[in-house]
């Protein structure tokens, strides 16, 4: 008898029509599978946007208020952590739509990609789920003349100009939010702004690096600490490592002017040394960042007030300070710091914003309360109140604030004002991990 071998045609057609079977009932199954979890990914890259959205209105960077309006959000306009990418395609028409009722706002959803698939009329951000998702959306656009409210009227945001409605925090914004929740600034009465204070047993969080020779590597830069912030701009101050003031090479033996009398800031030889001599060794990134019209308060301040007196002193057209009287401020890039900013740098507490006669080193102008007492003598952007015509203004790295001659030689320690459009790159302002800038 012969062994057999193979099947014969019957078993082969068996099998055949065994899979044809199994492939009929299986393929709807993973066709619907797929597509579900194609839906399921459509829903929650929505609701991640949607979730975006609402960040940034919570933040205070949309500002959206009006009762008769419906706000269209371009979904290119909100930063998610994933890619903004329906799972059938790239989004053709995608927006969050934002109505504020007086009290809170209301979110919706509508969309289509590329593919055809979308959400077609607006959708709550409560109730969108994967039966909201239509297939061969004819229409070539999204509704956006049918407002969510019908007495609305909509406003559709350009996708192509999203910073002029979607506002990202500028680096000083951002600081002075952290800042103030920390408890790390002293505000001048009656003014938005705000200095910085502490000193080695609390030490604020205001370091920046600044003037990098690389972009891309932080141990090109110099070290720099944030002043304060003085209505929305940031103005900053040199330091050496051990984070006190400090003058770079060349300013650190200068005078304020080669000849007596004072002739005021304007017109004084340091002034010019920084605004040309220092500021062109500077680079261009950091030139970038400065802003060269900046206002600074260059009248008296004198050393025995409590510190807004100082700033009165220093910022009010017509004060007489013995005898001298208040200019109109300098408008340039590169100053110094101010008698005024030094005591309101104090961590030490309130009665450090006063000083008894001119001494400030017993309590609060030692490096342990304020952070602003330079390593070594140094000028300071008010003309000395008692002797006006000859001297100028300075801060001993004793810790007080005091005069002498304009033609001696000093620290000329430079500050700057940065452009209120710095945004922060990088870092928490500590010392170990201070702001990396950058300008967009």
């Amino acid at each position: 008898m012969k062994k057999k071998n193979g099947f014969t045609l019957i078993e082969l057609l068996a099998v055949i029509i065994i899979l044809g079977i199994l492939m009929i009932i299986a393929i709807p199954s993973v066709t619907k599978y797929i597509n579900d979890s194609r839906k399921n990914a459509y829903v929650n890259t929505a609701k991640e946007i949607i979730s975006g959205a609402r960040n940034l209105v919570n933040e205070g960077k949309l500002e959206m208020f009006d009762t008769n309006t419906t706000y269209y959000i371009p979904a290119s306009c909100i930063k998610t952590e994933n890619a903004q990418k329906s799972p059938y395609g790239e989004f053709d028409k995608a927006y969050v739509l934002v109505t504020y009722n007086g009290k809170g706002y209301n979110y919706y959803w509508v969309s289509r990609d590329e593919t055809g698939q979308g959400v077609p009329d607006p959708i709550a951000i409560e109730n969108l789920d994967e039966d909201d998702i239509v297939s061969d959306i004819s229409f070539d656009y999204i509704k956006e003349d049918k407002p969510q409210e019908e007495k609305n009227t909509i406003k559709v945001i350009d996708k192509d100009n999203c910073n002029e409605f979607v506002k990202d925090s500028t680096a000083a914004e951002q600081i002075l939010e952290t800042a103030l929740a920390a408890n790390q600034l002293n505000q001048i009465p009656d003014t938005d702004i705000y200095i910085f204070k502490g000193g080695t047993t609390n030490p604020p969080a205001n370091y920046v690096k600044f003037n990098c020779t690389d972009s891309s590597d932080t141990s090109t830069c110099e070290d720099w600490r944030i002043i304060g912030i003085y209505n929305g701009q940031m103005k900053i101050i040199r330091v050496g490592s051990n984070g006190q003031p400090t003058a770079p090479t060349g300013f650190t033996s200068i005078a304020w002017n080669t000849t007596t009398p004072n002739p005021g800031w304007a017109n004084s030889s340091l002034k010019e040394s920084l605004n040309t001599t220092y500021y062109n060794t500077l680079s261009d990134t950091a030139k970038g960042m400065i802003d060269e019209n900046g206002s600074w308060d260059v009248g008296p301040a004198a050393y025995n007030a409590i510190a807004k007196d100082a700033y009165t002193q220093a910022t009010t057209s017509g004060t007489v300070v013995g005898s001298t009287t208040h200019t109109t401020p300098w408008t340039g890039k590169v100053g110094l710091m101010a008698s005024y900013e030094f005591l309101y740098a104090s961590g030490g507490g309130d009665t450090c914003l006063t000083t008894s006669g001119y001494n400030y080193s017993s309590v609060c102008g030692t490096e342990e309360n304020d952070w602003l007492k330079p390593g070594n003598i140094s000028f300071a952007l008010s003309a000395d109140s008692n002797n006006a015509n000859q001297s100028i203004g300075l801060f001993s790295n004793g810790g007080f604030v005091s005069a002498i001659r304009v033609d001696k030689t000093r620290y000329g320690i430079p500050a700057v004002f940065l452009k209120s459009s710095v945004r922060v790159a990088s870092g928490d302002g500590t010392s170990g991990n201070p702001y990396i800038l950058n300008l967009e």
